[in-house]
């Protein structure tokens, strides 16, 4: 009684493993022509049924956030903002009071968003200036 309680018991966990991974993966049958998927598991976002967002610019946004956020914590007063530009690309732009700032900022930028491109497009406030004073 027991070796059949025990098969059964291993062939209902083995289905309801087999059926719940079938639950989570794409549709097994493509759409009808003209037909698309509204949302995937790669593209929905959690928390957000029906709506669609590629994981790229969800990504970006959330880089975004986190560097503006670290950049406001560790440089509260510069004024460097962060925005993703037409290349899908994060862009640091504004002034900074040194070169050093200006380096600072972007590896605060790379730090708070490993692996994502960031362009910096800061420019040093006083430097060009002090050199075509005149004496």
């Amino acid at each position: 009684m027991r070796k059949h309680l025990s098969r059964i018991l291993i062939v209902a966990a083995l289905t309801g493993g087999v059926a719940l991974a079938q639950g989570t993966s794409p549709q097994s049958t493509s759409p009808s022509a003209g037909q698309q998927s509204t949302t995937s598991p790669t593209q929905a976002q959690p928390g957000t049924p029906g709506q669609t967002s590629t994981t790229p610019s969800a990504s970006l946004s959330q880089a975004q956030s986190q560097i503006q956020d670290a950049l406001s914590k560790q440089m509260p007063s510069s004024s460097v903002s962060v925005s993703i530009n037409s290349k899908n690309q994060l862009e640091l732009t504004g002034t900074a009071s040194s070169q050093s700032d200006k380096q600072r900022a972007e590896d605060i930028a790379r730090s708070a968003a490993p692996g994502q491109t960031i362009i910096n497009k800061i420019k040093v406030s006083g430097s060009s200036s002090d050199s075509n004073k005149p004496k």
